[in-house]
């Protein structure tokens, strides 16, 4: 059984232990060696479920896998294609089964194109989902622009109308001296020199 978490791994091994089957988890916190013994004992028939994240998809040479279950589908499709390798290996039959909710539904449908096919949905009696897939992701549809905006967006930058009204114009008043104010600045200066 393969999972997006290594913390899903431990969480859906001890539940599967809980209801009678002999289980281990298998992740990127174990080290080399004891994934290495992981490995050696599933491949012995020491204990029948394998909870594994991707680091347990390739590379493995295990004949007797009956089947692969998705509990999450992979974010790479390339990576579905590995795990689901991992059984029917060797002249054996097995069984790949991927269980989809909405978190994995653009990946599965992404997967769907990667390997031209359609898959079929099964239902398990009593686990019937209400999730039936989410509707496909909307498309931008251009509008037409009114003749004024066009006309107003393809004016230069600086003769747009940006919707400030001036007050005043000090500039054309006879001795005064215009100046600006730099942007980091928000107030005007006092002049106290006339008081």
């Amino acid at each position: 059984m393969f999972t997006a978490t290594k913390a899903d791994t431990v969480r859906l091994s001890e539940k599967i232990q809980a209801l009678g089957h002999t289980t281990q988890a298998l992740n990127g916190d174990l080290s080399q060696a004891a994934r290495n013994k992981t490995m050696d004992s599933f491949s012995r028939g020491h204990f029948k479920v394998l909870v594994s994240t991707d680091v347990g998809s390739r590379g493995l040479d295990i004949a007797n896998v009956s089947h692969v279950i998705n509990f999450d589908i992979p974010k790479q499709v390339e990576e579905y294609v590995h795990r689901t390798g991992r059984t029917g290996r060797a002249g054996f039959k097995g069984d790949a089964i991927s269980l989809i909710g909405p978190k994995d539904w653009y990946n599965f449908k992404e997967l769907e194109v990667f390997l031209k096919r359609q898959f079929s949905f099964a239902i398990i009696e009593g686990l019937e989902a209400s999730f039936k897939g989410l509707a496909p992701k909307k498309v931008a549809r251009v509008t037409k622009v009114k003749k004024e905006e066009k006309n107003h967006l393809q004016q230069p930058k600086a003769k747009r109308n940006t919707g400030v009204k001036k007050r005043f114009d000090v500039s054309q008043q006879e001795g005064f001296e215009p100046f600006r104010l730099p942007k980091n600045k928000r107030t005007l200066p006092i002049d106290d020199s006339e008081d």
